[in-house]
This record gives structure tokens, C-alpha cells and sequence, in this order.
């Protein structure tokens, strides 16, 4: 019923999850900042950046040696030296920061990362702006809050509480009515979710892309508009954005 409804983003993440080596991606959820770098000290490209600051733009070079691989769970970079900031282009290719065309920087990148649990804080600095990331290991909390207010507002089938969970493409491409009309016109034709629990939740994972997800098993009880009744299972694939865990996609089992 909810696979209907979600836009699907499977594809998207079976590509993110793919990426073959281990230039990893640091998300910090709170400012948007982003931190891109090759960890692998044997690459080609061993040390290359790139580091992102919402309405600006990105920083892009090179640490080169200044990164040290300490151990699988430690990497340490302390650059000094130039950079190019670079604009921030959308899908469309229109710019979106201040920064309108490449620009020679001379930067300071401190980091401490660790590539084996996907977690990394660090600083740049331009002069006198300072950018602070941190990318802290993803916990239940945040998560387990979000999926109690999922399932209360499945349960009370209001669909005003269910939008705000939904993710930013669905809230993108319809408003809360728009969103209602669609969720009232799937019900009248397959019928409303009446009983939902739980069975299994998994730990949240973080890939190469900087992206944090979970998946929570439902088994719920469906009536029909006819008044039968039957039961389905499905997985609620949950993915953390910038406001918050929010549904991602649904898969029937």
C-alpha cells in the first residue's frame, strides 16, 4: 500500500552502495557541510577532497602526504596550502551558492576520520571563515523516536502527521492536501492499513556516500473497502536527511 505512495529511491541507493573504492563521503546532517576524500593511502588518487558549504560552494584538491593512515579506524589529515573553490550547481546546472566561478583558495583541512565506522569531524579554514564538520556514528534514538511517531500516525491513519515523515522528494513534489487526496484516493480502492507491529529493525548503516539508513519490519493486518480482511508484511526503509530519520521507500515482502 505505502510502495504506491513513496517515491522509490531503491535505484539510488544500490548505485551509492556500489562504489568501488574508498573515497567515502562525511554527511554533517545539522549544517549541510559535506567532507569527500580518497582514504586509501595506495590510490591514484590518495588524498583528493572535496568539501562542500551550503550557499558557497565546494573546496576541491589534494592533502597529498599530509594524510596519514594510522590505522583502519584512523586517518589524520593536516593540510595546509591552495584549493580551488569551485560553484555548487544543481540538477539543472544553475548555480547555487555565492560562488559563481572557480577561485584559487589557500586553506588549513584538519580532520580525524574513520573509514571503518563512517565517522569524521574536521575543520577548514579560508582566511577568517572556519567551517566545522562533524559526522558522529548514526544511533537509535533519533531513529526509534521516528518510528513511534510513524506507526501513531498509521494508526490513526492522519494523514497530516504522516506527511511531515515523509522524505524531501515526496514533501517536494506535493503539498500536505495533494498528499491526503492521494493517500485518501489509494484507500477508497485498496484499503486502509488497520493494524501494524513491528518485528524487526536493524542497526543504522552508513555507505560510501555519506547516506544513513535503516529498514523496520512491519507486519500489518489490511482491510479492504469490501470489509476483507488480510495480512501483509513489509519492510519501511528509513533514511536520516538533514530534518530528521524520514520514510524513504517501501518494499512488500
Amino acid at each position: 500500500m505505502l510502495a504506491t505512495i513513496v517515491v522509490s529511491l531503491a535505484a539510488i541507493a544500490v548505485a551509492q552502495a556500489t562504489t568501488p573504492d574508498r573515497t567515502l563521503t562525511f554527511v554533517d546532517e545539522r549544517s549541510g557541510l559535506t567532507l569527500t576524500i580518497q582514504t586509501d593511502p595506495a590510490a591514484g588518487d590518495s588524498g583528493h577532497f572535496a568539501f562542500r558549504v551550503p550557499s558557497l560552494g565546494v573546496y576541491v584538491g589534494s592533502v597529498g602526504a599530509t594524510m596519514r593512515a594510522l590505522t583502519p579506524t584512523s586517518v589524520v589529515v593536516d593540510y595546509s596550502g591552495p584549493a580551488t573553490l569551485r560553484p555548487i550547481t544543481d540538477g539543472a546546472g544553475a548555480v547555487t551558492g555565492t560562488v559563481r566561478t572557480p577561485t584559487p583558495a589557500t586553506i588549513r583541512l584538519q580532520a580525524q576520520i574513520d573509514p571503518s565506522h563512517h565517522t569524521a569531524e574536521g575543520t577548514l579554514t579560508d582566511g577568517s571563515a572556519r567551517f566545522h564538520l562533524v559526522a558522529p556514528a548514526a544511533g537509535k534514538g533519533d531513529l526509534l523516536q521516528a518510528l513511534k511517531t510513524f506507526e501513531a500516525a498509521m494508526a490513526a491513519d492522519d494523514t497530516s502527521a504522516i506527511y511531515p515523515l515523509m522524505n524531501s522528494d515526496v514533501r517536494g513534489a506535493s503539498s500536505v492536501a495533494q498528499f491526503s487526496q492521494s493517500w485518501r484516493e489509494q484507500e477508497s480502492r485498496l484499503g486502509r492499513i488497520t493494524s501494524l507491529q513491528r518485528v524487526t529493525l536493524s542497526d543504522p548503516q552508513t555507505d560510501s556516500s555519506g547516506l544513513t539508513s535503516a529498514i523496520a519490519t512491519y507486519a500489518t493486518t489490511v482491510t479492504a473497502p469490501a470489509g476483507t480482511v488480510t495480512s501483509q508484511t513489509f519492510d519501511a526503509h528509513f533514511v536520516l536527511q538533514p530534518d530528521g530519520w524520514k520514510l524513504w521507500y517501501t518494499t512488500t515482502r
